[in-house]
C-alpha cells in the first residue's frame, strides 16, 4: 500500500499553481479536510484498509474537476500505487465531483444521502473546512454568500458516526 506522503506528494503536483478564494495555496485545502477526518478517528480507529481509501479520497476529492486530464492522471497514479483500492477511491472521487449543471444543494444532497460512507464523510469535512476558512475572506459579500452555500449542511451529520459507522474494527 503506497504511503499517505505519496499521495500528498502527488496531489501537490496535480494542484500545482492553483490558488484558493483566499489566495493560498490549493491543494492546502485538501490537506486540512484529511486533518479534520484524522481528528474525528482519533481513538477509534476504523479498519486500516477503509482508513486508506478515505484519506486517499481526501487527498484526490477535486481531481477530477479541477484539474487537466485528471481522471486519467488519478486513474494511473491509483492504479500503480493502489491497485487493491484504487476502485473505492475513485468511486468515491467520482461521487464527489459536481456534475456540470447540477446545482450545488442536489449534489451535496444527493451525497449526504447515499451510502458511500468515504464520499459523505469527505464531503462533511470539506464543508467543515471552508466553514472554517470564511472569516478569513475580506469581500463580506463572497463571505455572506459561501456561508449561505455552505452553512445550510452544518449538523446535517456527524463525520465521526459516518466514519466509525462503516469502517470499525471488530
Amino acid at each position: 500500500m503506497a504511503s499517505l506522503g505519496r499521495h500528498v506528494k502527488f496531489m501537490r503536483q496535480l494542484h500545482q499553481g492553483q490558488k484558493d478564494k483566499i489566495g493560498d495555496p490549493y491543494w492546502r485545502h485538501h490537506l486540512r479536510v484529511m486533518k479534520i477526518l484524522c481528528r474525528e478517528m482519533r481513538g477509534d480507529q476504523p479498519e486500516p484498509e477503509f482508513r486508506h481509501i478515505l484519506l486517499a479520497t481526501a487527498l484526490f476529492h477535486d481531481v477530477l474537476e479541477d484539474v487537466e486530464n485528471g481522471p486519467e492522471r488519478l486513474g494511473r497514479y491509483l492504479q500503480a500505487e493502489i491497485p487493491a483500492q484504487a476502485k473505492a477511491v475513485l468511486d468515491a472521487v467520482r461521487l464527489l465531483t459536481k456534475p456540470k449543471g447540477a446545482s450545488y444543494d442536489d449534489y451535496v444532497g444527493k451525497i449526504l444521502a447515499g451510502d458511500n460512507s468515504c464520499a459523505k464523510a469527505v464531503k462533511l469535512a470539506d464543508l467543515q473546512d471552508h466553514l472554517d476558512r470564511l472569516p478569513l475572506i475580506q469581500d463580506a459579500d463572497l463571505r455572506a454568500r459561501l456561508l449561505e452555500k455552505y452553512g445550510q449542511w452544518q449538523g446535517q451529520a456527524s463525520i465521526r458516526q459516518v466514519i466509525m459507522g462503516n469502517g470499525r474494527q471488530d
